[in-house]
């Protein structure tokens, strides 16, 4: 009984993590490439557009910036909870 259970929640959540890192793919590759602002070019450096004092004028594309940035995040996150729950759950096998 315990086997099953334990499996029910690998299981359970292992596949939540993966649902979460493929939608968290798919808000990244709308954002970058179905935009208005060309986002690609200017992710990872060092730009001053999004400082306190610009933030006003270019505020959609701050917003868009940041949300590229936290789903990166979370599909890194996602699909390590997802391979460390789902790898136990296709191995385990009851004796």
């Amino acid at each position: 009984m315990k086997f099953f259970i334990i499996k029910f929640f690998l299981g359970l959540f292992g596949f939540i993590f993966l649902a979460t890192s493929v939608v968290s793919i798919t808000i990244i590759i709308k954002t970058i490439y179905f935009s208005e602002n060309n986002i690609i070019e200017q992710l990872f450096t060092n730009n001053q557009i999004c400082e306190d004092q610009n933030i006003d004028k270019n505020i959609k594309y701050c917003t868009e910036v940041v949300t590229i940035y936290w789903m990166i995040l979370l599909t890194i996150i996602s699909s390590i909870l997802s391979f460390i729950n789902l790898f136990p759950f296709f191995i385990m096998k009851k004796k």
